[in-house]
């Protein structure tokens, strides 16, 4: 089993039982963020009118295998997302505003399995529909059994929306989106996501509204506000009778609903569609290569939306292990009810997690999600489609932007190239190749880094003062000061950090005491030393490493003396770890070593969003240096860095 997590992201920041009394049930309900939850609840509603109904198959060349499906298709949808938010909101996620959902990103695969099943049995065959189900469920268990096996194994160390007609790909995207009846949609949805897009970064329209396009409920409200407009609209042109309705879903402003020739009772009954006596398990071996692409979609995707989500939301920790294991039990959850897989959803998280939410306001837009499962029929007929068009193009904007625009501000070219490289790939190629293509691009930059920061140079001693003269200069008393006389666990990294157990030195021990405050090896603070170019490859073995130490209370010294250069995510780990130093009970504190004042190893650090002091510097200026909370000290040396938590641990603080 994943270990407990720590009380740090346990989100159940609440009063305990014993103190449940009225004034504490109060300061609850007065902390529930009502923005959170509207927004919570529109996201799951848009999503399963825009994305639910293309859980199965168009129907098309006069098919009618999975007609007048649509309810039955948005009600496995939101099964789906239920059990994931369940899963998600008690427990199986340490982040509290995590919001799950149905995969998107396995559309296409599960598309791709019903069509294959159909081929496979034959047009007309009643076991089709049965088959295809079993093999939805089978995909969740799959999936399921994949991630606990991760979780139970401690892997996590290791580290579009599809169209809804098979015929949709460049060659024919101008003559499906901008022909004449489709183009007037086109063009609203897209002028109003742009316009949800500029409004929110505007700093004039701020101070014209007084802040509201900054506030939480101002991206709700505003798909509300399309929502009536389009109704009043409607009610002008005299579109609001049952006439009316019908040419307004017939040039695509409303969703269509087609009736189901199949008895099955109520809409949202998916399970009628099941029936176990006439599944053709032998006719699932036509889709074996989309079932097994899909586990792999959702097994990468995870480590990706993970990181991802601890970054954006400047959570300093996170535990990929236990976010395995409780995304095993949401697809366990929906494998046992017939669905479809499910995950963590990247975006819908982020703008949850920002405007306030946390477990109590997931669990509200839970019970409201059930809610949905059972009226989504009634409300199918009535939403524009415009509404769902412009939340979908909204956050892919959001998304883009973030990739595009925000990324260079704190990535190097070539990262940034790995970056537009994949997007590219995933736009003109598809989802899954263009990931491939992405992972290869990653591994050439890392090769190519790996060669250019291992060349010889050649550089003069007397004007180069820093780290390597002094590194050459010292190298011998540093062997016989540093290693030989403090009693340190060490740890080195190249492309793996691997623990040396130091012997305990037995003699020359005055040697210690008479060394500027250096005391009892007891108090030596744990070393990780880097070389060579350091790349996110051994980001989780890092992370791990620290942990260890944060648990036991150690001091921390990241010895760069030997790096050359430092990738970006690893900075932004080593920022997040640096926070939990910071905010942590222990004593311990965090320090780097070999870090020059005006190298590029600092740079990297600083692009990462470190915040770094030279104490070199500072303790030259002052007796008693002082520096604001969240820095993190560095040296030139390894001996300046032991000196200064040798003081630390002698007056007994955890920072100057």
């Amino acid at each position: 089993m994943p270990e407990t997590p720590s009380n740090t992201m346990s989100g159940w920041s609440r009063p305990s039982k014993q103190h449940l009394n009225l004034a504490s049930i109060l300061a609850v309900l007065q902390d529930i963020s009502p923005a959170a939850i509207l927004l919570g609840i529109t996201l799951n509603v848009l999503d399963t009118v825009s994305t639910g109904l293309l859980v199965f198959p168009s129907s098309e060349n006069g098919s009618t295998t999975f007609s007048g499906l649509q309810t039955q298709a948005m009600s496995l949808y939101v099964m789906s997302t239920i059990f994931s938010q369940l899963a998600m909101t008690l427990g199986g996620s340490l982040f509290p505003g995590a919001l799950g959902s149905m995969l998107i990103e396995v559309l296409p695969f599960l598309r791709n399995i019903a069509s294959s099943i159909q081929d496979r049995i034959g047009e007309g065959d009643p076991a089709i529909l049965p088959t295809v189900m079993a093999a939805y469920a089978l995909t969740s268990f799959l999936v399921a059994f994949v991630f606990i096996a991760l979780g139970l194994l401690k892997c996590g160390r290791l580290l579009t929306l599809p169209a809804s007609s098979d015929h949709l790909s460049l060659g024919t995207a101008g003559h499906v989106l901008f022909n004449q009846t489709h183009l007037p949609l086109l063009v609203a949805s897209v002028f109003a996501a742009l316009f949800i897009s500029v409004s929110v970064r505007s700093s004039f329209l701020s101070k014209m509204t007084r802040g509201f396009t900054e506030h939480a409920l101002y991206v709700p409200l505003f798909c509300f506000f399309i929502a009536g407009l389009f109704w009043v609209i409607a009610a002008g042109t005299k579109h609001a009778n049952a006439d009316g309705l019908d040419a307004l879903r017939s040039a695509g402003w409303l969703f269509t609903v087609e009736k189901s020739h199949r008895d099955t009772g109520y809409d949202w009954n998916y399970w009628a569609l099941f029936d176990f006596s006439l599944v053709k398990w032998n006719a699932m071996t036509a889709a074996i290569q989309d079932i097994v692409l899909l586990i792999v979609i959702a097994v990468i995707s995870l480590p990706i939306f993970i990181p991802a989500m601890a970054l954006t939301l400047d959570i300093p920790s996170y535990n990929m292990n236990w976010e395995f294991f409780g995304h095993g039990i949401s697809n366990l959850l929906a494998g046992v009810a017939g669905t479809v897989p499910n995950l963590v959803v990247l975006t819908n998280s982020k703008f949850f997690t920002l405007a306030g939410g946390g477990r109590i306001e997931a669990l509200i837009v839970t019970a409201f999600t059930v809610a949905l499962f059972f009226v989504s029929s009634y409300l199918l007929p009535y939403i524009p489609t415009i509404l769902a068009a412009t939340l979908v193009l909204f956050l892919g904007i959001e998304l883009m932007i973030e990739a595009l625009w925000d990324a260079p501000q704190s990535l190097l070219i070539w990262e940034w190239a790995v970056v537009l490289g994949t997007v590219i790939a995933c736009t003109f190629i598809g989802f899954a190749p263009g990931v491939g293509i992405g992972i290869g691009m990653a591994l050439l930059v890392q090769l190519w880094w790996c060669n250019f920061e291992s060349r010889p140079t050649i550089f003069n001693l007397a004007r180069r003062p820093g780290r390597r003269a002094i590194a050459a200069k010292n190298d011998d008393r540093r062997k016989s000061t540093v290693i030989s006389q403090v009693d340190a666990d060490f740890y080195d990294s190249s492309s793996t950090l691997e623990a040396q157990s130091l012997p305990t030195p037995t003699k020359n021990r005055s040697a210690i005491s008479s060394t500027e405050n250096l005391h009892a090896a007891t108090a030596q603070p744990v070393i990780i030393r880097l070389t060579g170019y350091v790349s996110f490859f051994i980001i989780s073995t890092i992370e791990a490493t620290m942990k260890s130490a944060l648990k036991t209370g150690n001091s921390m010294i990241v010895d760069f003396t030997h790096a050359t250069r430092v990738e970006t995510s690893v900075a932004q780990m080593l920022k997040r770890q640096a926070e939990m130093f910071s905010i942590s009970s222990f004593t311990g504190t965090l320090s780097f070593a070999g870090v020059l004042p005006d190298s590029g190893l600092l740079a990297d650090l600083k692009r990462g969003g470190m915040d770094c002091v030279c104490m070199d510097a500072l303790q030259a200026s002052s007796a008693s240096p002082h520096f604001a909370d969240g820095a993190t000290p560095f040296f030139d040396e390894l001996d300046g860095a032991l000196n200064w938590h040798a003081r630390l641990e002698d007056s007994g603080t955890k920072c100057p």
